[in-house]
């Protein structure tokens, strides 16, 4: 008898628990600019979409944290 693999459930995130650069831009108060540069560098954690990246909000009030 073969059963299936386990699932896995995972949350959805909501719009307001996602980021887009312009608004990460202004809750760290800098550039646009430095938060695609970061991001791209992996020093900001982010997904691509397409063409566009986002940014979790818990993510980006960890970073605010750590300083």
């Amino acid at each position: 008898m073969v059963t299936a693999p386990p699932t896995t459930t995972t949350t959805p995130a909501r719009a307001q628990d996602v980021m887009t650069a312009a608004e990460v831009a202004e809750y760290l108060q800098i550039p646009v600019r430095s938060v695609h540069e970061y991001a791209a560098r992996g020093e900001l954690p982010s997904v691509r979409i397409g063409r566009h990246r986002r940014f979790s909000k818990a993510a980006m009030e960890a970073v605010v944290e750590r300083g």
